[in-house]
């Protein structure tokens, strides 16, 4: 196995399956509409069932409000990351309920739609045969034509993209050879002025003119469904987007104007009623026979390209409910090979050869009732998923207090307006449209809505019964964008930043790239916080070793030096954080050997203590003292007349000395494993003493760290197979403890933090360590526990954890009513401004690169107190009233050590989500650096 390099891991992952190009999209999206079906099939209708002459109108109108949908569906998806497209972006706009409604929504009529067309295919090749004195069945035609499709849906997207493409160019090339014929043919008179006078094009039934016309720009909502598949996504999806848009709608109008002209504006009425064949027949009066032959077959091959694209996007929208876990997760798998959503695709064909197949039962008419009624019904569902898309984009952008309001509010705001009257329109029109009433017409659009509503219930059920989950879909990362927040032309404030852990240092590495003054207090002699273990009160002890690995641990743009250690020892994590500080040039700004006593706020800003006496005045306090310096120790019953010695695991060293002693560790998590493993290995007899069961996972799967698999950096090793879910996968690896006398975990997988530890385990099955229960009491020369019985002990050692203290500020400026801290997003003073700090939340994951966005969030808060105006009145508000959840739906135990803990991707999301709301991007301008130079 060939492991990726640190940084670069999921990029590379990623990038090796990025294929398609703008063109490609253009394809697709082209080809999901299906130009020269949608003419052939839907012009004889709209210009017999709709307004006549007017129908190009129809177009036009239509054209201007998919144009201003096209703007907002351009500019999200410029921003905003996934496969999952208007799933992803209904999430982000309006909720995850609606988003489950509206892809289960995509999915089927995508697969009626589909259904609809094979239908519609097996027809016309009938109509072809016959021209050519041959007799069959539609039921064969539209059975090859699934057939088709599933194999090319079940091979590489790549494939269907060129596929579609060289279809779409012919489809295009034969139309236009028509609309040249009969331009030569008519002149000027091929575009009659009567399609788009008000009296023609208010005449007949203009709604049904426009619904018939959104039915031949149905396709345009897959473009963004290929995001994860695109090269540069950012710009490749709106080009496509617009491109598409643009070109169909030129192409509709035209053609549909030169169609009227070829026929004669007043002769429309009598010509068209009930003339399914009827653009063929004017191929073949303007072009000759050749021109109709070859726009039949044209028509055969458009249509089964148009089903691909349809069945492309319905297989996916699968493959994101699968990944999401909503529906099964076998769903959520790519092909090994071909990197194909394999079994959404599956599922399709079977799904669409069911509709077909209940239709041959039923002997239903191919073309006027399968094609027209599985196309209308569709068209329904897709405008309908437009439609909610549409709110939901406008809604993104405002909860984020987005500006440039005509790409953001006004332009999508009319093509919602116009989609939403459009699906209302037709859900009330639907029977018309069907050619009838009848029990079963009425039903079908009420279908549509008891699947959204169906999917919007699953949402909420998974919220309330499952808040983890819930918390993962939809999950969508935003996209990096220029800076759109200025710069203050002068920074009027000073800030106090207090210590220089590696916390500080990310916060002093923004606040110097943003030029912005700071005074920056350090109470040590050198920057490294607890890495520093010969500081007074550091936690590290000689044999420490991190417990997250070098490939999650560093700063994003900072990673940790290719010749380190999986798992690096802390003084290698100390020379890291010191070579972070040398890159950026902060060791210079530290004033050393002193520290920050107290600060008052005084209304204004905030007056500051030291300890060498001094008194100094700052707009703001950036606090970053770190929170493992107040040692927890138990009182125990009996604590005073123990004889033997009592240490917190803060205070402990080494195991050097311990050889023959009888130790007790107090504690199962990552200390306490770590440091009974150490004794054990030095000769004591040690007892490990847990009072609640925990979950151990190892350092490695193999020979990859287990963290970097969890947070997708590095695949699992050759040959191995584990669960996709990090729940199960946790799981999996923690395995039963109960029969090493270790206590069963009371909590599940995903409310409590897992100890990570390779060795305890086997210490516990070897016998080198035994299990003990909860501390009842101690005895002068011993310990007697929870179920009774009672041992010697000579030292205790308890790895009980730190109390988080800000010794330097009054309690009521950062706690609630409570007595907990109470801080806007674990950072900001929800009542005086200028107060943050940095690192009062627990991770389950590396610290460093929450650090680094914890800072850059900072500098947001920085920067609008600077500016005021709107955006800061705004984000003030934010930080007095939101409690945006932190844990991401998770309820993690009752217990001390879970006391400060969040969930570290909710955590991650929300910060950064701040810093894209306000258009702030960190580091834009600054280098990637490398640790190479640091000796590993």
């Amino acid at each position: 196995m060939t492991r990726s390099r640190p940084g670069s891991a999921p990029q590379g992952k990623v990038s090796s399956h990025r294929r398609l190009s703008t063109a490609w999209i253009f394809f697709l999206v082209i080809s999901a509409a299906s130009p020269l079906t949608s003419f052939v099939g839907g012009a004889s209708l709209g210009l017999d069932q709709g307004n006549g002459a007017g129908y190009p109108a129809a177009y036009l109108a239509v054209t201007v409000v998919l144009l201003c949908f096209a703007v907002g569906y351009a500019a999200i998806s410029r921003r905003v990351i996934n496969t999952g497209a208007f799933y992803t972006y209904i999430a982000r706009g309006i909720g995850r309920p609606p988003a489950i409604g509206a892809a289960l929504l995509a999915i089927v009529a995508y697969t009626v739609n589909v259904a609809g067309i094979a239908g519609a295919t097996g027809y016309f090749l009938t109509v072809i045969a016959a021209e050519f004195g041959a007799q069959i069945s539609w039921v064969w035609g539209s059975v090859a034509a699934l057939a088709f499709v599933s194999l090319m849906g079940y091979r590489s997207l790549h494939l269907s993209a060129k596929v579609l493409g060289t279809a779409m160019v012919l489809a295009f090339a034969v139309i236009a050879v028509f609309d040249v014929a009969v331009i030569f043919s008519k002149g000027l008179d091929a575009f009659p002025a009567t399609s788009f006078s008000p009296g023609t094009v208010f005449s007949g039934s203009p709604g049904i003119a426009v619904m018939f016309a959104f039915t031949s720009f149905v396709g345009l909502e897959t473009a963004a469904l290929y995001g994860e598949e695109t090269v540069e996504p950012e710009r490749t999806v709106p080009r496509a987007i617009y491109a598409a848009v643009a070109c169909m709608g030129l192409f509709y109008v035209l053609s549909t104007w030169i169609l009227v002209g070829s026929i004669g504006g007043d002769e429309i009425e009598e010509k068209v009623s009930g003339q399914s064949a009827l653009v063929f027949d004017q191929m073949a009066a303007y072009g000759g026979e050749a021109l109709r032959s070859a726009a039949a077959v044209l028509f055969i091959v458009a249509a089964c390209a148009g089903m691909l694209a349809f069945h492309n996007a319905a297989s996916r929208y699968l493959f994101v409910l699968g990944r999401d876990r909503i529906l099964p997760a076998a769903l959520g798998q790519l092909h090994s090979r071909h990197r194909s959503p394999q079994l959404g695709s599956v599922v399709v064909s079977i799904g669409s050869a069911v509709i077909v197949g209940v239709a041959v039962l039923a002997d239903l008419d191919p073309y006027r009732v399968l094609a027209q009624g599985a196309v209308t019904l569709a068209t329904l569902g897709i405008v309908g998923l437009q439609s909610v898309a549409a709110v939901a984009i406008v809604a993104f952008f405002r909860r984020r207090g987005q500006g440039r309001y005509w790409k953001t509010l006004i332009l999508p705001g009319v093509g919602a307006v116009g989609l939403l009257g459009a699906t209302i329109f037709l859900l009330l029109n639907f029977t018309g449209l069907m050619g009838g009433p009848s029990a079963i017409v009425t039903a079908l659009p009420w279908f549509f809505v008891a699947v959204m509503a169906g999917g919007v219930v699953t949402g909420l059920v998974i919220r309330a019964r499952r808040p983890a989950r819930y918390a993962r879909i939809a999950e969508s990362r935003m996209r990096p964008q220029a800076r759109e927040v200025r710069r203050p032309p002068q920074w009027t404030r000073r800030y106090c930043l207090i210590g220089a852990g590696p916390a500080g240092l990310a916060m002093a590495r923004r606040l110097t790239e943003e030029g912005i003054p700071f005074d920056w207090f350090e109470s040590h002699h050198e920057i490294g916080g607890i890495w520093n273990s010969e500081r007074f009160g550091s936690p590290v002890y000689d044999g420490c070793v991190a417990i997250s690995s070098k490939l999650t641990s560093g700063f994003a743009d900072f990673p940790m030096p290719s010749g380190y250690p999986d798992y690096p020892s802390w003084p290698q994590v100390r020379d890291y954080v010191r070579a972070y500080a040398d890159a950026f040039d902060l060791t210079r700004r530290v004033t050393f050997n002193t520290a920050v006593t107290w600060v008052k706020p005084d209304g204004i800003g905030w007056l500051v203590t030291l300890t060498n006496g001094d008194f100094r005045y700052y707009s703001g306090v950036i606090a970053a003292p770190g929170t493992a310096w107040n040692p927890t120790l138990p009182s125990w019953p009996g604590l005073q007349q123990f004889q033997g010695q009592v240490w917190h695991s803060a205070s402990y060293q080494s195991a050097s000395g311990l050889a023959g002693k009888r130790v007790l560790v107090v504690g199962a998590g990552n200390a306490g494993a770590e440091i009974a493993c150490e004794v054990a290995r030095a000769g004591a007899a040690v007892c490990l003493s847990v009072r609640r069961g925990h979950r151990f996972i190892p350092r490695h799967v193999g020979d990859v760290p287990t963290d970097a698999i969890l947070a997708g950096i590095l695949d699992l090793p050759d040959a191995m197979t584990l669960p996709p879910d990090t729940a199960e996968l946790i799981e999996k690896l923690a395995g039963d403890v109960t029969g090493l006398g270790l206590p069963a975990p009371d909590h599940t997988v995903l409310h409590g933090h897992p100890t990570i530890t390779s060795d305890l385990l086997g210490y516990l099955a070897q016998g080198h360590i035994a299990a003990r229960p909860d501390i009842a009491e101690l005895l002068p020369h011993g310990v007697r526990y929870a179920d009774g019985t009672a041992e010697q002990i000579d030292i205790i050692i308890a790895a009980t954890g730190f109390e988080r203290q800000l010794p330097f500020l009054a309690p009521t400026l950062y706690q609630g009513s409570t007595g907990r801290p109470d801080l806007y997003l674990n950072m900001f003073s929800r009542s005086h401004d200028g107060l943050t700090v940095l690192g009062l939340s627990d991770f389950a994951g590396a610290a460093f690169p929450r650090f680094d966005d914890m800072a850059s969030a900072a500098i947001v808060d920085i920067t609008l107190r600077e500016l005021g105006g709107v955006e800061w009145r705004a984000w003030r508000a934010s930080k007095q009233i939101d409690r945006p959840d932190l844990r991401g739906g998770k309820r993690f135990v009752d217990s001390p050590k879970h006391e400060y803990f969040v969930d570290d991707h909710a955590y991650q999301v929300l910060l950064r989500d701040v810093c894209d709301r306000f258009g702030y991007t960190p580091g834009a301008a600054a280098p990637v650096r490398t640790t190479e130079t640091v000796t590993a």
